[in-house]
């Protein structure tokens, strides 16, 4: 810098708020919320006929999904989930939830669905 007075530092605005929702999400509290979140869109949308059904019920509105190299991506997700919290709640509650779980999803899938409707029907959901 000394030999090139004329060249400025500048920091990249969107890196630093990257880095502070990072050490944000290393608080237990966020990181279990974030990871409900991750477990959530995951398990929707890995199983065609439960993302048929979450389709219905937010009227073909889509959940977005955390990438891995962005931590703003995760609040993202957060906030899409939120908005459509009351509509995910009836889903679970719905009766082809209930007739995919109990007569066609198979066992594995079974668990991770009864584990998804508890994190939807919980009271900090």
């Amino acid at each position: 810098m000394e030999k090139r007075e004329h060249l400025y530092w500048v920091s990249c605005s969107a890196h630093c708020i990257d880095l502070m929702l990072e050490d944000i999400c290393e608080d237990p509290m966020v990181e279990n919320v974030v990871n409900n979140a991750r477990f959530i869109t995951t398990f929707i949308y890995n199983h065609n006929n439960i993302l048929d059904i979450m389709r219905t019920h937010t009227h073909e509105r889509e959940l977005l999904r955390p990438v891995a190299t962005r931590f703003a991506s995760q609040y993202i997700t957060l906030d899409s989930i939120n908005g459509q919290r009351s509509n995910l709640i009836r889903m679970v509650a719905s009766e082809e939830w209930e007739n995919y779980m109990s007569r066609h999803a198979p066992t594995r899938v079974r668990e991770k669905g009864k584990k998804v409707t508890d994190i939807i029907q919980s009271k900090p959901f």
